[in-house]
């Protein structure tokens, strides 16, 4: 009789033990959850990501930040369903299909966030047909990203944040960015938001100017002026862009002026040009 009383007491204490831990994991994962500052939806169907922030109450309700991404293709959906990130996190990643993603985030077991694919582990190696396929399904079910939003998941996400993937017909309350750049030409080779000082894309910020398809072609050089008959030089700025710049620049009928930082182009004796893609 003793015995079974020892025995019963034995599993009443371990039942009681498993309890208290399995209390103070629910307790660790909720507290981890509270610590993290962001709460990330992705909505598969419409491959957008919405970053979400606390408001005064500390709920996940104010939408801070949206990225365009690429969810997994046909036979390689990406899971629907609510996950946490981990701490696994790795600067350059070795993908299934042999190429490599920057800034990787693992957010369920194969599942990451990570950068458009590239050849080797090499920022100038970037596959430009699989970025200019941002904003529709093109992974293996991961979360492509462009490199900045990817770096800025990998910076600030950290373990224990949330994420819900789902599906649905409304993009999110910040709507659906477009990519940086709509189309990468193949021999580029950089992403245009990696955060490089060498990525081209970034060596001439301008603003910019309506485009026309009449181009003249103009070389690079020191002293060489922009010289284009008046009626071409029609004032015409834009937003802010950025404008890739080895050995010559590209101006069209239409375009009138593109500001350096310091120095109008048109008017430099010593002008920086842009790169005919």
């Amino acid at each position: 009789m003793k015995k079974r009383l020892h025995a019963f007491a034995a599993a009443l204490a371990l039942m009681v033990l498993g309890a208290v831990c399995a209390a103070a994991l629910t307790a660790s994962v909720s507290a981890a959850e509270k610590k993290s500052p962001y709460y990330i939806m992705v909505n598969r169907k419409m491959n957008t990501v919405t970053v979400y922030t606390q408001d005064a109450a500390g709920e996940y309700t104010v939408p801070y930040k949206a990225m365009i991404c690429s969810t997994g293709r046909r036979g390689h959906a990406t899971p629907l369903g609510s996950f946490t990130i981990t701490d696994l996190k790795k600067d350059w990643c070795f993908m299934f299909d042999g190429t490599w993603g920057q800034y990787s985030t693992q957010f369920s077991g194969h599942y990451l966030f990570h950068s458009i694919c590239y050849t080797e582990p090499d920022p100038a190696t970037l596959i430009a047909s699989e970025y200019n396929l941002l904003g529709e399904v093109a992974s293996l079910g991961c979360v492509r990203l462009q490199t900045a939003d990817a770096k800025w998941i990998y910076d600030h996400c950290p373990a224990g944040t949330r994420v819900t993937i789902y599906d649905g017909d409304e993009a999110g309350p910040l709507g659906k960015p477009a990519r940086a750049v709509d189309k990468v030409p193949d021999d580029c080779g950089w992403d245009p938001t990696d955060p490089r000082p060498e990525n081209p894309w970034t060596q001439t910020p301008v603003e910019a100017v309506t485009l026309s398809a009449e181009a003249a072609e103009l070389p690079a050089g020191r002293g060489n002026r922009a010289r284009l008959p008046l009626r071409w030089r029609k004032i015409s700025l834009t937003a802010p862009t950025l404008l890739p710049s080895p050995k010559t620049a590209r101006a069209s009928r239409g375009w009138s002026l593109i500001r350096r930082r310091k120095t109008s182009w048109w008017s430099s004796s010593t002008p920086t040009a842009g790169r005919k893609w």
